[in-house]
């Protein structure tokens, strides 16, 4: 177990206010958890893509932060007893919690056996074809053909980005209460 107080224990909420699931973690932990990208756990996956399609904002809540791991393993087994796992509770966790394999790291024998394991080996089509589509929401671009028109935007938006004017702090708060504004204002349309 680590010895840095990194770790933090997060809930996450349906759209109707309640819990289903609580976990662990650190980094970017909260943030890959909602973005959904979980194999392991389809009951999870399923509520997070019901809710991204609906438009709706996964409403996530650290609890706790700045733990040691096992100070974050043991919170998250007492909040998971406590609030209850899927037939007795609304969380769909799949354990009780406090385990995990964060930190763990390879033998360099182990590594290589992995590598090994998965030499030559090629995906089929169907595989192929489901990585492409996960590809397609990709907001990095990726494989993306831009027109020239945005291309240009783009650029000049780089360049005055790096023309070294500093932003006021004025200009900058209007900017962040703009968006944040925006953001509500369509989070209204779609109640409606």
């Amino acid at each position: 177990m680590g010895g840095a107080r990194n770790f933090y224990v997060y809930v996450l909420f349906r759209e109707d206010g309640s819990p289903f699931y609580i976990g662990k973690g650190h980094g970017r932990r909260l943030t890959e958890s909602i973005r959904g990208d979980e194999r392991k756990n389809s009951h999870k996956q399923r509520i997070i893509d019901k809710m991204n399609r609906a438009g709706i904002e996964i409403p996530a809540v650290k609890l706790r932060m700045h733990l040691l791991e096992a100070e974050a393993f043991e919170i998250e087994n007492a909040l998971i007893k406590a609030i209850g796992r899927q037939p007795n509770g609304p969380l769909v966790n799949l354990t009780d919690g406090g385990e995990g394999p964060s930190g763990r790291t390879l033998s360099e024998s182990h590594r290589n056996a992995l590598v090994m394991s998965r030499k030559g080996k090629k995906h089929s089509e169907v595989s192929r074809a489901k990585m492409s589509k996960a590809a397609m929401g990709n907001k990095k671009c990726l494989g993306r053909k831009l027109t020239e028109t945005h291309k240009a935007a783009l650029t000049a938006a780089a360049h005055k980005a790096s023309s070294g004017r500093k932003q006021s702090r004025e200009e900058v708060m209007r900017r962040k209460a703009s968006r944040r504004a925006n953001k509500h204002r369509n989070q209204l349309k779609m109640e409606f």
